[in-house]
């Protein structure tokens, strides 16, 4: 995959307020914000190579221009601190959707915003370890200054 642009940094930022619930992944609102999004950190990550969670910004030849890397978005896990000061991860079904928000630079060149992970899928519920991410969504980036644009994937 391409190496993001070169171009100046919007001065305009796409906060962009995602949802996961039962696998699916919708965008619940936007809103276009009179700041600069925070900067990429590090290489893009690469799908089919790359573990985890990121969003990408891309053009219209699908070419990345932009990524942020998200923690894990499903919350499915949690850290769980004993008195004797032993740590541990415990896993599970979240049991609701899970809502959150990805600051993204307003990229007029972009077209599409890309949600790039492993899965979908609580890990209690999933037949095998993690493995290499890949595209779990595609959207169209949303016109107009804020609203509800409604779409979601299977």
């Amino acid at each position: 995959m391409a190496a993001h642009s070169s171009g100046s940094h919007p001065r305009q930022a796409l906060k962009v307020t995602f949802s996961i619930d039962k696998g699916k992944i919708q965008i619940l609102r936007f809103e276009r914000l009179p700041m600069i999004a925070p900067p990429a950190v590090g290489d893009p990550p690469q799908a089919g190579k790359n573990g985890g969670y990121w969003i990408e910004l891309r053009d219209g030849n699908d070419r990345v221009l932009f990524h942020r890397v998200l923690h894990n978005p499903l919350r499915d896990s949690v850290e769980v601190h004993s008195p004797d000061g032993k740590i541990e991860r415990v896993f599970g079904d979240p049991g609701k959707p899970s809502v959150f928000d990805v600051l993204l630079p307003d990229d007029g060149a972009a077209t599409s915003i890309v949600v790039m992970g492993e899965s979908l899928t609580p890990v209690t519920a999933r037949k095998s370890a993690a493995r290499a991410a890949g595209e779990l969504a595609r959207f169209s980036v949303p016109s107009g200054r804020s609203g509800n644009p409604g779409r979601t994937t299977p």
